[in-house]
C-alpha cells in the first residue's frame, strides 16, 4: 500500500472519528439543556400551584382582545395559563421576555390528559414535559401541564430558543 493511501485511510478514519464525538456531544449537550429547562418548569410549577394558590384563581382573567399587549408581566420567559374545565387555554401570565406565545393543541392535549388516572393524578403531579412550536415564530417552547382542582389544568412553557441557537 503506497504512502498516499495509507495516509487517506487515516484522514478518513480521523474524520469519521471526529464526527461521530461532535454528533455524541451535541446530542448529549441537548438532552442536558432540555432536562435543565424541565427542572426549571417542575420548580415554577410548584410555585404557581404551591407557593401562592392566588395566582391561579377559580376566575380566570380574558386574554386582550385580539391586536392588544398582553399586560406587563414578570421580567422572564415563562408562559402560565390555565386549562379551563371546557378546555379552553387561558393565558394567566407572559413574561415580558417572550416574542411568542406556545402554540398548544388544546383539544389533543384535553385527550390525553383524561387518559391520565385522576386519582393519582394532585398538585405537585404532572405530565411528562412536551415540546411545542410557537404560534407566530418558529421558536419551540417546553410545556408541562399539571392537574388543578376543579377539572383545570395549569400549563407552564419556556422557549427553547436558546438551546437551539446551542
Amino acid at each position: 500500500m503506497s504512502l498516499r493511501s495509507r495516509l487517506l485511510v487515516v484522514l478518513v478514519v480521523v474524520v469519521a472519528a471526529l464526527v461521530t464525538s461532535v454528533t455524541l456531544v451535541v446530542g448529549y449537550q441537548r438532552d442536558f439543556l432540555i432536562d435543565q429547562i424541565d427542572t426549571e418548569l417542575s420548580s415554577a410549577g410548584r410555585l404557581v400551584m404551591v407557593g401562592d394558590p392566588a395566582l391561579l384563581p377559580d376566575v380566570v382573567p380574558s386574554a386582550p382582545p385580539s391586536g392588544e399587549p398582553f399586560p406587563a408581566g414578570p421580567i422572564s420567559d415563562l408562559f402560565v395559563g390555565v386549562i379551563n374545565a371546557e378546555g379552553t387555554l387561558e393565558a394567566l401570565t407572559r413574561g415580558q421576555l417572550l416574542d411568542d406565545v406556545p402554540d398548544i393543541d388544546v383539544a389533543a392535549l384535553t385527550t390525553e390528559l383524561a387518559a391520565v388516572d385522576l386519582v393519582a393524578a394532585s398538585p405537585g403531579v404532572s405530565l411528562r414535559p412536551f415540546t411545542v412550536n410557537g404560534v407566530d415564530t418558529d421558536v419551540r417552547f417546553r410545556v408541562r401541564a399539571s392537574p388543578l382542582p376543579g377539572g383545570r389544568w395549569a400549563i407552564i412553557a419556556q422557549p427553547l430558543g436558546e438551546v437551539d441557537d446551542t
